[in-house]
């Protein structure tokens, strides 16, 4: 029995030495921020999985402590797993700080396409500066659809995402909507590359 417990013991030894450390890495948009290491047998086994983290970890920027984002593992490139962003989300605790009273709160979900191909679910989330009618509610839910996907289209996925981190797709939206009714609050509560610009060829 002591026989058969040690040549076991040997055969997880010699698995264990077999295995390495390859290091993941977040896309260019995140200046390949390293987003930790993974220990595998082989670096290829890391293909199709995902990493989350949260954007003040990755940017060293307090203000991003309310958003996680996840990562999809694309590829192995010399000896490093290189990632592409799988979503982008605000914390619900943040979304609920910043609900107030004497406003309202408009959510809208829906899919949009980058002119690169990407299919992307856009999730914003509108706060009026005080209560108005549904009929404007209803302009600025519409508005904000058909800003949003129209800007898409003319916008890669990858320029679409650094738009998004830097605040400026949210500013412009703001400004744009201020014509309907003034916003307190204009964010883009999640987006998620739901098929890459590479999925959609290949399904062409």
């Amino acid at each position: 029995m002591a026989k058969a417990k040690a040549k076991k013991s040997s055969k997880e030894t010699l698995k264990w030495k077999k295995k390495k450390w390859v290091k993941i890495v977040a896309p260019k948009e995140f200046k390949s921020a390293s987003l930790g290491e993974s220990l595998v047998m082989a670096p290829e086994n890391l293909v199709g999985k995902t990493v989350e983290s949260n954007l003040m970890t990755i940017t060293g920027d307090m203000k991003k402590q309310n958003i996680n984002v996840k990562f999809y593992i694309d590829d192995i490139k010399d000896g490093q797993a290189v990632t592409s962003l799988k979503s982008y989300n605000v914390i619900p605790s943040a979304v609920k700080r910043m609900v107030r009273r004497a406003r309202d709160r408009i959510d809208h979900s829906f899919v949009a396409e980058t002119k690169d191909g990407a299919k992307v679910r856009v999730k914003p989330i509108l706060i009026t500066a005080a209560n108005t009618s549904n009929s404007v509610l209803t302009m600025l839910r519409k508005k904000t659809e058909a800003l949003i996907t129209k800007h898409l289209s003319k916008t890669k996925k990858d320029d679409i995402i650094t738009e998004v981190l830097n605040h400026k797709l949210q500013s412009e939206l703001k400004k744009h909507l201020k014509d309907v009714y003034p916003l307190r609050v204009c964010e883009i509560r999640k987006i998620e590359v739901l098929k890459s610009p590479e999925e959609t060829k290949n399904e062409a």
